[in-house]
């Protein structure tokens, strides 16, 4: 089976998560990653049999809106797609970019999964955060035939915002052993 991973923004936790689940999954499937190059970093991927795709990306959100009103930013990304002719397309996480392309690429693939980390705002997001979320996440809710949730509480989350309950699998999140190395840098604040 041939599986396509992508996500173009999320540092950190969701930049992890696409690693693990690549070498995971690369152990016995045909996985290919279509990652933002600003989330690439090498010693993630050391010992995974996926091929990386790089497409470029940034962490500014003036220069992504600028990639996000470019048609030529869709059509070079879907005929990349195309090109690799997957069974399964995988969106590890959300943004509106990805899921203005998850949407469109539910009109040709019919199996489509969309990981939901957080279906729930962060509180201090900013305005603008928050409506890139939402509005992505509205189109990959629509168009995945399944979405992942790591947990009861996200499940309930989705239930209540309409999501049917036939689409909604929950699972274990993995393996969070990575940031066990910054245990011994962790201090506690104490009150004055």
């Amino acid at each position: 089976m041939k599986i396509l991973l992508f996500q173009l923004i999320g540092l950190g936790g969701p930049q992890l998560y696409l690693a693990q689940l690549a070498k995971a999954l690369s152990k016995n499937n045909d996985v290919v990653v279509l990652l933002g190059s600003h989330l690439y970093d090498e010693k993630h991927y050391g010992d995974c049999n996926a091929k990386i795709i790089l497409i470029n990306t940034t962490r500014s959100y003036f220069q992504m809106f600028l990639k996000l009103i470019n048609p030529m930013t869709y059509f070079s990304i879907l005929k990349q797609i195309s090109h690799e002719s997957p069974d399964v397309i995988h969106l590890v996480f959300e943004d509106l970019i990805s899921g203005i392309l998850f949407f469109l690429l539910g009109f040709k693939y019919k199996k489509l999964i969309f990981t939901e980390h957080d279906p729930s705002f962060h509180i201090g997001d900013a305005f603008i955060v928050r409506l890139n979320q939402y509005s992505a996440k509205l189109l990959a809710r629509y168009a995945a035939d399944a979405i992942i949730v790591h947990g009861n509480n996200q499940k309930n989350i989705l239930l209540e915002k309409g999501v049917h309950p036939q689409k909604i699998h929950c699972m274990p999140h993995g393996d969070f052993s990575y940031y066990a190395k910054w245990i011994d840098e962790i201090t506690e604040e104490k009150n004055p």
